[in-house]
């Protein structure tokens, strides 16, 4: 009896397991994309949509200007609201939080409302600024159709690479 053993270092990757990859890079590309989006809107001082943020109040201002920060777009105090806006591979987060650990990204973005022994206090949020998203045209942004664009040609050049193998 004959033992025939052979060990490979790696076997070849299946299509799908290239596919996936490409699939995988094109979102964590576009994760970068959605980064950039965020953060430039922040630096313009407009929101997700495009829309400008609503004007700080007198009160707001004042504060900021005691303090010595800008009371204009890019409203950067501490910076860690900024610096909070990051990507782990096809995601991005925000993970600025206050000294007491809660998010204050989230109370931006989605607005909110003090309240005093449970109930709502008028007047004394923060605006809803939505800062923190994707843009609802970001797949018809030219920032996304050269990604796009990038992936078809990939994807095309994997496919066609495929065809000319032979069987055995």
């Amino acid at each position: 009896m004959i033992d025939m053993r052979a060990e490979l270092e790696s076997l070849p990757k299946t299509i799908d397991e290239e596919l996936e990859a490409l699939y995988l890079q094109h979102a964590s590309e576009c994760a970068d994309l959605n980064k950039q989006i965020i953060k430039k809107g922040l630096n313009s001082g407009t929101d997700i949509h495009g829309d400008p943020f609503r004007p700080l109040e007198p009160s707001t201002e004042k504060s900021r200007r005691s303090h010595g920060y800008s009371t204009s777009p890019p409203l950067k105090a501490s910076g860690d609201l900024y610096r909070g806006i990051r990507k782990r591979g096809q995601f991005v987060f925000d993970t600025a939080r206050s000294k007491k650990g809660e998010f204050y990204g989230t109370f931006h973005n989605e607005g909110f409302t003090h309240h005093i022994s449970g109930k709502p206090v008028p007047d004394t949020a923060p605006f809803k600024r939505e800062f923190f998203g994707t843009p609802d045209n970001f797949f018809e942004s030219a920032e996304y159709k050269v990604l796009d664009k990038k992936l078809q040609k990939e994807t095309n050049a994997l496919l066609k690479s495929r065809k000319k193998k032979k069987r055995i």
